[in-house]
């Protein structure tokens, strides 16, 4: 095997990696940006709710407690570095759509990253394909 053609069989693997890398990272960022959406909806929801509010919320390891909530007002939020704060809700939907916009810029960096990496794995299929024919 020609050196050219082994340079670019290990181009060609470290590419392929980096997409399998960049996916998983893709699909953590649309977990991402699907919670935060459904957190805005619910907020959304919450804001458009009078007092006792009834519902369940989670103890953990799949045990749920019936709360009726007097009054909907202000949620704590995290604000990072493991700090939560008392936020109304428009505060809190202001932030979480912050956020929102971050992740949606960042999916879409690396979804032009991965087509990037596509076209030249494609280009390095012609390559290996006509060093192989030699």
């Amino acid at each position: 095997m020609s050196s050219e053609l082994e340079r670019s069989a290990v181009e060609y693997e470290f590419y392929t990696g980096l997409i399998n890398e960049y996916t998983q990272q893709l699909q953590t960022l649309n977990n991402v940006y699907t919670s935060l959406s459904i957190t805005i909806s619910s907020l959304e929801g919450l804001k458009k709710c009078k007092d006792n509010i009834e519902g369940f919320t989670s103890l953990g390891s799949g045990a749920y407690v019936k709360v009726v909530v007097q009054s909907v007002t202000n949620v704590i939020i995290g604000v990072g570095a493991g700090v939560f704060v008392e936020k109304s809700i428009d505060e809190a939907i202001n932030i979480l759509n912050k956020r929102l916009e971050i992740v949606k810029s960042n999916i879409e960096q690396l979804q032009r990253l991965i087509e990037e990496l596509y076209a030249r794995i494609a280009e390095l299929e012609r390559k290996i394909a006509e060093l192989s024919r030699r």
